[in-house]
């Protein structure tokens, strides 16, 4: 997360103590339940799901804040400056935590007015209906994708059906089984979206539902459905004809496929793989899908090469020291210091070579903030140390150069080795000082 400016951070600030503190903002449920004559049960589920939804919005917007205020994301001029920011984040917090115990009381005046035997039997129904709702949907989008649709009329559909997997995350507990089918088939009908459309807004959509799908197991208890069709479409090499599954799942005649499409497709899978790095809590998303690709560092290493497209090759670059983080130390930070000197030597892109440096700051940054970069082998700190030096003084092959984005490329890599060395000295000096006797 980057640092947020100062009239940002003044704004949002301003917006959010102002929102928490309007009670219009949020339901009344005493209200809804005095109106109700005792025969309104679907009406009162309803109710606590847009409830659960604001709750989980408002957890999630308590994560970020206090993610800021603990690790002073936050540019301020002064120090009274910063910490005037420091306590309006605190009171922003405090409001929070206030609208969040308000919630879970009215949740339970909602259940405590249902009683459990109508609590259940409403959710159930909800859940069915939620299904039938998704079925309907999936039937809209295998006609856009049959018919070529407008990318409006699509992402109309995926707003819908977002809104849906948003309420399902809340509400599904145990999938059952006409649930998971047509989980399934949203998650076919979506890769053939982002293979067949190319706009931001819809994929955004479509990586949100996709994100929502693996990371609460809605497709298959393992990932098994999800992770075999990225594992499948990651691992199909650029421009070489497609297999007959993958022409099936996109819905394409044997003769046809569009290699600027495919990398498109590409690299909104790997936004998808990147949300689970930054969301899925448990990390189980991410070990399924590594368990089953037999090394998902593996697969992702590959696509850091040629002859994959550059866009291909600096996305997956920076997926990889997310997942690095994210995956607790279960790929050795040598490896990927090894992956990044091999893209110095071997990579004419600049921009490649950029992201490889931006790969290393960002676990270095990483692993200084947790405190455990110098609990790493000494090796591997060596080998870190030694690349982090070469970047200090990068300059690209004499005559490489021919855009100002190219040097600016440059700057970015010398930059982070700067950034890196830093890390390490500073590291290295906190392991002396807690070693020296008392």
């Amino acid at each position: 997360m980057l640092p947020l400016s100062p009239i940002t951070m003044e704004w949002s600030l301003s917006l959010l103590h102002n929102l928490l503190k309007d009670k219009k903002a949020f339901r009344w449920i005493p209200n809804d339940v005095a109106t109700l004559n005792g025969d309104e049960a679907a009406a009162l589920e309803r109710t606590r799901v847009e409830l659960l939804r604001v709750r989980a919005r408002l957890c999630t917007l308590k994560g970020i804040l206090r993610d800021i205020l603990e690790k002073g994301r936050f540019f301020g001029d002064t120090p009274p400056q910063q910490a005037d920011t420091g306590h309006r984040l605190q009171t922003v917090l405090t409001a929070l935590k206030e609208q969040l115990e308000e919630s879970s009381a009215q949740e339970s005046l909602l259940l405590k007015t249902l009683g459990d035997d109508e609590a259940r039997a409403a959710a159930a129904r909800s859940r069915h209906f939620l299904t039938s709702q998704c079925k309907a949907l999936c039937r809209d989008l295998s006609d856009a994708l049959l018919s070529s649709h407008s990318a409006i009329f699509v992402n109309g559909v995926l707003v819908r059906l977002s809104g849906l997997m948003e309420e399902a995350t809340l509400t599904v507990r145990h999938v059952d089984p006409a649930f998971r089918e047509v989980s399934c088939e949203v998650v076919r009908l979506l890769i053939g979206v982002l293979y067949h459309y190319n706009d931001v807004c819809l994929s955004g959509h479509a990586i949100r539902c996709l994100a929502w799908v693996g990371m609460y197991r809605f497709d298959d208890p393992a990932n098994a459905v999800l992770g075999c069709y990225l594992g499948g479409i990651l691992r199909q090499p650029p421009r070489a004809p497609l297999p007959a599954a993958l022409r099936d799942l996109l819905g394409l005649p044997s003769t046809v496929s569009d290699a600027g499409r495919f990398a498109q497709l590409k690299l909104r899978l790997l936004d998808v793989l990147l949300s689970w790095c930054d969301y899925d809590e448990d990390g189980l998303t991410l070990r399924n899908v590594d368990r089953l690709e037999g090394g998902l560092f593996d697969l992702l290493t590959a696509l850091c090469r040629p002859p994959e497209e550059t866009a291909v090759q600096v996305a997956a670059l920076h997926l990889i020291g997310c997942f690095v983080v994210s995956s607790a130390s279960r790929v050795a930070l040598g490896r990927v210091v090894e992956l990044v000197v091999e893209v110095f030597r071997h990579s004419p892109v600049a921009m490649a070579k950029a992201a490889g440096a931006s790969v290393l700051g960002y676990i270095a940054a990483t692993l200084s903030s947790q405190r455990t970069l110098a609990t790493l082998q000494d090796v591997d700190l060596g080998r870190l140390l030694d690349i982090a030096r070469a970047m200090e003084t990068y300059h690209s092959p004499q005559g490489s150069l021919s855009l100002g984005e190219d040097l600016l490329h440059e700057e970015v890599i010398r930059r982070h080795g700067s950034d890196i060395v830093r890390l390490l000295q500073d590291s290295g000096r906190q392991m002396l000082i807690s070693e020296l006797p008392l």
